[in-house]
């Protein structure tokens, strides 16, 4: 018996890649957000304007956190929190562990912040691809 998922398919060229399925085409970024946090949802229409000015081939998605479980399992540091390819854009926010539900402020040089400096946004679009060898960790 032959097993179909080593079978060809019709017209299918062994020398070319199999194509990637659309959604994981380019860079996947997420908002993360809680409910009743008002920098979230007013803080999308920027990062999508963001994302597009960046010409990043990418999917913008708005994840919502609704409690203390789901934050420490997803590593949620508050919101608005944003994340390319599952990496939050703050730099350093993989050593952090005060996950919570609840607003989220951002310590810059220029002082704190609601939302993440764009340049971080901006640094993880242009950055290379977490699969690509030498890649941000």
């Amino acid at each position: 018996m032959t097993d179909p998922a080593t079978q060809p398919t019709p017209n299918h060229d062994p020398h070319r890649p199999t194509p990637t399925p659309p959604e994981r085409e380019g860079r996947v970024v997420e908002l993360w957000q809680v409910p009743g946090c008002p920098h979230g949802a007013a803080y999308l229409p920027r990062l999508q304007h963001l994302v597009d000015a960046a010409a990043v081939p990418a999917t913008v998605r708005t994840r919502v956190v609704t409690s203390v479980v789901q934050a420490v399992r997803e590593r949620f540091l508050g919101s608005p929190t944003v994340r390319v390819d599952g990496i939050d854009v703050e730099p350093g926010a993989g050593r952090r562990s005060a996950f919570a539900v609840s607003c989220r402020l951002y310590r810059t040089p220029a002082g704190l912040h609601a939302t993440p400096p764009e340049d971080w946004i901006v640094a993880a679009l242009t950055a290379p691809h977490p699969s690509t060898p030498g890649a941000r960790p």
